[in-house]
């Protein structure tokens, strides 16, 4: 046995504050939790002068040595390595990146990056689980979605917290999960009286409810908008986050059986699949989504990870154990080839 057998594995996460970055490092570390007995710490980070910064730092990690830029790096994030040296690095998210690469390029140090390099040396940051990954490089993996914090839950914890919200017990939840302007969308009045049309109809009479929650990118003036069309008596519980910020995804997706998303929001995709649900994807009438989004929905949708919500109505007729194994099979054996690359399997 090595060193590393006999000792607990040092996990730290950089995480740069972004609520979309915040769940990845999560997620990967729930399923590295199944595999082997890990220590976690976190360092929140920033990038100062990030305009600038961002592809002056591309431009010398991609062509200059590490010797001649690991500790510059390392100081301009603040981060210390002297004390505890962990054995692995989480980040998501571009301005993380450079201080990863830094880690990574520190003796004893394996990077493991959640999202796209957009422009950095994959090599450079150690693992790389990306959508757009090509595969034309060693530890760069094309993910299906990112990994989540949330799995599926038991029935009993499901029946626990529907009783909590007052939900009877044969009663279908919906779960509707609202972004907004982003990644290539721009919604619109008639989108989001689209959208309550539907969350009206399926909650049209009592054997049905939902819970819904805006986002941040969701704003103040859409979610307005939502709360004049769509009654209130039509909601078992609503988050408007922009007036009151609440984290409740965890508790959604337990209570549901079925989850609403907006195609902007690749995190809340991943969260729902991975809590073993096929979501159902509703796009603006204006959707232009980036390539690299576009070409992860239609791998979804083939893959029978999604389905794209088409008419005027919500039907729950969905295989919810599909997206979940899919994830499961694919991140466990992303996880067992991290270990091993570690030397830990």
């Amino acid at each position: 046995m090595t060193e590393l057998d006999q000792k607990e594995l040092r996990v730290l996460i950089l995480r740069d504050g972004k609520p979309g970055h915040e769940t990845k490092p999560n997620g990967f570390v729930r399923y590295l939790r199944q595999a082997a007995q890990i220590q976690v710490s976190e360092a929140t980070i920033g990038l100062p002068v990030a305009a600038i910064m961002r592809p002056l730092l591309t431009l010398i990690i991609n062509h200059f040595p590490t010797i001649l830029w690991r500790r510059a790096v390392l100081l301009l994030y603040g981060l210390s390595l002297e004390h505890v040296r962990p054995d692995l690095v989480l980040a998501a998210g571009g301005k993380s990146s450079f201080a990863l690469a830094a880690c990574q390029a520190s003796k004893g140090i394996t990077g493991v990056f959640l999202g796209s390099a957009r422009g950095l040396r994959p090599d450079r940051l150690g693992w790389v689980f990306a959508t757009d990954a090509d595969g034309s490089m060693d530890r760069w993996v094309q993910m299906p979605l990112p990994p989540s914090a949330h799995g599926a839950v038991p029935k009993a914890v499901k029946r626990e917290v529907r009783a909590g919200w007052g939900v009877a017990e044969k009663q279908k939840v919906l779960a509707v999960l609202v972004g907004g302007d982003g990644a290539g969308c721009q919604y619109t009045l008639k989108d989001w009286t689209r959208l309550a049309q539907l969350v009206r109809g399926f909650a049209a009479d009592e054997s049905h409810t939902i819970l819904l929650s805006t986002s941040r990118r969701t704003g103040s003036n859409n979610e307005k908008s939502l709360q004049q069309l769509i009654p209130n008596d039509c909601l078992q519980k609503a988050v408007w986050f922009n007036q009151f910020e609440e984290r409740c995804m965890a508790e959604y997706l337990a209570a549901s059986d079925a989850v609403l998303v907006t195609v902007d929001s690749v995190s809340m995709i991943a969260e729902a699949c991975s809590a073993g649900f096929m979501p159902l994807v509703f796009s603006p009438q204006s959707a232009e989504l980036p390539t690299r989004v576009a070409s992860l929905i239609t791998r979804l949708e083939s893959r029978g990870m999604i389905t794209r919500l088409v008419g005027d109505e919500v039907i729950l007729d969905q295989n919810n154990d599909i997206a979940d194994s899919q994830l499961d099979r694919f991140w466990q054996t992303q996880i067992g080839a991290v270990l091993a690359d570690l030397k830990v399997l």
